[in-house]
């Protein structure tokens, strides 16, 4: 299922961030490489993604498959 979400925060030197979910909710990290976009494009704070969630090999729930919303 994917959700609607703006960027929260996001970090160019580690290429990490979080993600705020629209409609209320956890607030989940994400890594750059999850994020699907053109040459030249980079992530900004309050840019709007859909995205799914998955659990890392900790099970922390992390936001993949980030697209421009």
């Amino acid at each position: 299922m994917m959700i609607h979400g703006k960027v929260q925060t996001f970090n160019r030197i580690t290429g990490t961030g979080f993600i705020s979910p629209d409609a209320g909710g956890q607030v989940l990290p994400f890594r750059q490489i999850d994020v699907y976009r053109r040459a030249g494009d980079e992530v900004r704070e309050q840019q709007r993604f859909s995205y799914e969630i998955s659990r890392d090999s900790d099970g922390e729930e992390q936001a993949i498959n980030l697209r421009p919303a």
